[in-house]
Parts: structure tokens; C-alpha cells; sequence
């Protein structure tokens, strides 16, 4: 095994430690006999007058000697060389990165019951909601808080773990034991399962308790968009992971870039009273197009929905009119 030993930020010993007592013994500080190395030469770096003489040494000895071509690689290693090929640098760093996410219990077990909380919760709010005039607004409210839901419980699970490992990924790309790209695929796909898991939970928790549309299709639709709509929240948590190295600063940021797209879901805000210069967000906006699927997949074109009798107002009187108050262009 290798030993570098270095005072003052200079080396002053590098090679086999089975051979650095016999280094220190040359250059006039003999360990003692029955003495720890390790203490003997923690003890001699920590001595002034000797770590001039140590350095000193050191770069005469590696100054006098020839270079051993041997030693040295034919070719120079580039800075775009990397210790690992690309199938193996992202094998390691999916095996780390799924191993710490399920050896950290307490966060594990922290997004189960606050996913099985949320979906309790929201169920019981919008406790089988029925067929009629009212209900419309209650369900179209229950998608968009199930889509904030899935949005900030996944930004902000990723924004509060990843600022602990930015110092350890910046210290292995310095030295060039993975690129940038591994270490981002590798995370986002060895978190997936876990990343499916939650929002399926959710999903059978609250779509039955509110009492959406009751076929396992219909189901099925809203979960694929609550584990999209999951995994874009996870991205845009590690973007500002990478980008701010404060916590505070990074849980500051994370709703000022998720609001937005929230804001012009077409929920808040009817899409012919959108600003023209604020028309593009919607286009970019994640909840806009997540909405607009499970609105379709909720209200049907054939579906009736109840009027209370025949001289009140009916304006969701099916699903098709329910679809067209969003500027839904059903197709």
C-alpha cells in the first residue's frame, strides 16, 4: 500500500508505507525503536525546523532521479480522461446512489407516511364527491392540488438531500472519477422506483376516496401523470440542488420557479385572460399539460352530469362542456 505524507501543503513522502520509516531514518529522523510510525511521523510533520528539511529531501531525491519510462504512461492523460469508462462510471454511481437512497431509512419511511398522509388527507376533503353541478369545481380542485402535491413534495425532498453530496461530487469530478452527465442519469434512474412508488401510493389512496371516475383505466391515467408530474418536480429540485449550494437559498428559489407553472395551469387563471406576455409560461408549464389530461380523463364527453332541476343554471350539464370551460381542445 501507498503513503503520502505532506507538511504545509508539500510533499514531503510518497511511495510504499512499508518503506517510509527507512525514507525518514535516511534523511536523519529515525523512528524509535518500539515507537508508532504513524505517531512518530504525525509528531516529526508537526516539528518546524523539521519540515523545511523533510521538503527539501523530498524534492532532491525526486529531482536526482531519472525518469523511469516504465513509471509513466506513453500517452499524457487528458483532462477528458476519466479513471472508469462511461458504462462503468454510470454502473457505480446507480449502485451507490440506490444503495444510500434505501440505507437512509428515516427519509425513506418519512416520504411514506407523508405520501400516505397527503393522499388521506386530500381524500378526505373531497370525500366521494357526487355527479352533479357542485362537484365539478371540488374534483377539477382536487386535480390541481394533487399535481402541486406530487410537484413539491419531489422538488423538495431532492433540493434538501442533494446540497449534502455537492461537496463529494465536486471532490470525485475534480479528480475525475465520473463525468457530470453519469452522475445525473444515474441518480434520476436509480431513484425511479421509488419515484413510481409514491405517486401510485397516492393515487390508490385518493382517486378512490374522492371518487373519480371509477374504471381502473381512468385510474390508471391519472397515475401515469402523478409519476411524470413527480418526476419533473424531482428534476427541477436537482437543478436547484446544483445550482445553489445554500439550503435556505435553494428552498427559497424552489416555489418561485414551480408557482408559475402552477399559476398558468389554466386552473387559476382562464386561458383567454392570460396576458400575451405571459402566454408562453403556459406552454412550458408541466401542470398545464397534466391538467389538461386528467380533466379529459375525468369529465368524457358522454358523461352526465346532474342539474339540481330544470329552471336552475346548468352550466356543466356533460362532460364535453365541463372539458371546453378549460379551453380544453378536445380531440
Amino acid at each position: 500500500k501507498d503513503l503520502i505524507l505532506m507538511a504545509e501543503g508539500k510533499i514531503v513522502y510518497s511511495g510504499p508505507a512499508a518503506q517510509a520509516v527507512d525514507y525518514f531514518a535516511s534523511v536523519g529522523y529515525k523512528c524509535p525503536k518500539h515507537y508508532n510510525p504513524a505517531d512518530y511521523f504525525f509528531q516529526v510533520l508537526n516539528t518546524p525546523e523539521a519540515v523545511p528539511v523533510l521538503v527539501r529531501s523530498w524534492e532532491e531525491k525526486n529531482t536526482s532521479q531519472p525518469t523511469d519510462p516504465k513509471t509513466y504512461s506513453k500517452y499524457p492523460i487528458s483532462r477528458r480522461d476519466y479513471a472508469q469508462g462511461y458504462a462503468s462510471q454510470f454502473w457505480l454511481c446507480s449502485k451507490r446512489a440506490f444503495l444510500n437512497f434505501v440505507r437512509d431509512r428515516m427519509q425513506t419511511w418519512a416520504q411514506l407516511i407523508s405520501t400516505t398522509i397527503m393522499g388521506l388527507l386530500l381524500g378526505l376533503v373531497y370525500l366521494q364527491r357526487d355527479w352533479n353541478q357542485e362537484s365539478v369545481q371540488d374534483r377539477t380542485g382536487a386535480m390541481i392540488f394533487s399535481l402541486m402535491i406530487m410537484a413539491f413534495t419531489s422538488a423538495g425532498s431532492t433540493v434538501s438531500i442533494f446540497p449534502l453530496e455537492r461537496s463529494i461530487v465536486e471532490y470525485e469530478y475534480s479528480n475525475r472519477m465520473y463525468s457530470i452527465v453519469s452522475y445525473y442519469v444515474s441518480k434520476f434512474l436509480s431513484e425511479l422506483p421509488f419515484r413510481v412508488i409514491y405517486p401510485t401510493l397516492f393515487s390508490i389512496i385518493g382517486y378512490w376516496m374522492i371518487g373519480f371516475r371509477g374504471t381502473f383505466e381512468a385510474w390508471l391515467i391519472f397515475t401515469i401523470v402523478m409519476i411524470l408530474v413527480a418526476n419533473i418536480g424531482q428534476s427541477i429540485g436537482l437543478f436547484i440542488g446544483s445550482a445553489f449550494d445554500n439550503l435556505a437559498i435553494a428552498n427559497s428559489v424552489m416555489p418561485i420557479l414551480i408557482i408559475p407553472f402552477v399559476l398558468f395551469a389554466g386552473f387559476f387563471l382562464n386561458q383567454d385572460s392570460t396576458p400575451d406576455y405571459f402566454i408562453w409560461i403556459q406552454y412550458i408549464s408541466f401542470f398545464y399539460y397534466g391538467m389538461e389530461i386528467i380533466v379529459v380523463n375525468e369529465f368524457k364527453p358522454n358523461q352526465i352530469i346532474a342539474c339540481p332541476n330544470s329552471s336552475s343554471s346548468c352550466p356543466y350539464p356533460n362532460g364535453l362542456a365541463t372539458i371546453w370551460i378549460f379551453r380544453i381542445a378536445y380531440r
